[in-house]
């Protein structure tokens, strides 16, 4: 869920409420509902074929649709040719994070042509991002890090159960740029960054700050905006050091923990016998002596070898 799909959610709900109250004001029914009716009918097609729905039609012209074990392929005719690549990535992102979830879910991948069918689709103008029922990807953007972040969203909020609010934005993003942690992404992997954010006072250190409904808002409107490199550097860093001293199996059980847990603080608590608070002190004491990693070290093929997948 994004900032996109809550937004159409809303807009929805305010169709709603206002059909209910003119249905209740209304002195001729019949004409009230046939003529509402219609018009729902007919936004409620558009928005299936050409809209954010588009992934949940059962019609999509001018596209293909093909399954790969859990994984289904959207994609313009027009992008056929590129298909093996996409294939190849998504793939590949799917091995990324089951290295940790030691699961696989089902996932939609739409991949489209430009910024502007990203919007129409029900995501921002950025690289990848979720729709209201898959990852939506920019073609001309498409990388292994970059799916295998989005990917990773998906995962996180799959197999717990939780709404996105009930992660702060630090562990989320933290999580799905440490597992992504190549192509475009690496450059939220330097150490250099952490060490500036420090140095220059752009460094949150507060991590409350980035909790529930309201810190989800605080990473959209305010990091986003101000400060992303330092936002997702610090982020990534906090997850990396969780995995690097404590072990991925705890990484793991903290996302097990979470699916009963009634807060993530808790989860934390139960899995690393520490608070969040504490867990910081120790990050925040070795933070200066991270090293960078060169630019690419981590990187796979971005094309499918010839003649496979």
């Amino acid at each position: 869920m994004n900032v996109f799909s809550a937004l159409i959610g809303f807009l929805l709900f305010i169709i709603l409420v206002d059909f209910f109250v003119g249905l209740r004001r209304t002195n001729d029914l019949v004409r009230y509902l046939a003529t509402n009716l219609s018009v729902y009918i007919v936004a409620a097609v558009l928005l299936l074929l050409f809209g954010p729905f588009f992934l949940l039609s059962p019609v999509k012209i001018n596209h293909q649709v093909k399954q790969d074990g859990q994984i289904t392929l959207v994609y313009p005719n027009d992008l056929a040719y590129d298909y093996e690549r996409f294939a190849y990535l998504t793939k590949k992102a799917q091995d990324n994070v089951y290295d940790l979830y030691q699961q696989i879910v089902p996932i939609k991948f739409l991949l489209v042509s430009s910024n502007v069918n990203m919007v129409r689709y029900g995501s921002p103008p950025v690289a990848a991002a979720r729709g209201l029922a898959g990852i939506n990807v920019r073609f001309s953007k498409m990388d292994e890090g970059v799916l295998t972040h989005e990917l990773s969203h998906h995962y996180l909020s799959q197999t717990t159960g939780r709404n996105p609010f009930y992660f702060p934005r630090w562990f989320d993003e933290g999580l799905a740029t440490y597992l992504g942690d190549m192509d475009s992404m690496v450059k939220f992997t330097q150490a250099s960054v952490l060490k500036n954010s420090l140095d220059k006072g752009l460094y949150q250190e507060d991590l409350v700050y980035w909790n529930c409904f309201t810190g989800h808002l605080r990473w959209l409107v305010l990091d986003l905006r101000a400060r992303p490199l330092e936002a997702y550097t610090q982020s990534y860093f906090l997850v990396k050091f969780l995995a690097d001293d404590y072990g991925k199996d705890n990484l793991r059980n903290l996302i097990w923990e979470s699916k009963t847990s009634p807060s993530f603080e808790q989860a934390f608590q139960t899995v690393y016998q520490m608070s969040l608070d504490e867990f910081h002190q120790k990050f925040l004491q070795v933070a200066r002596d991270f090293k960078d990693t060169p630019e690419g070290l981590f990187e796979e093929f971005k094309n499918p070898p010839k003649g496979g997948n």
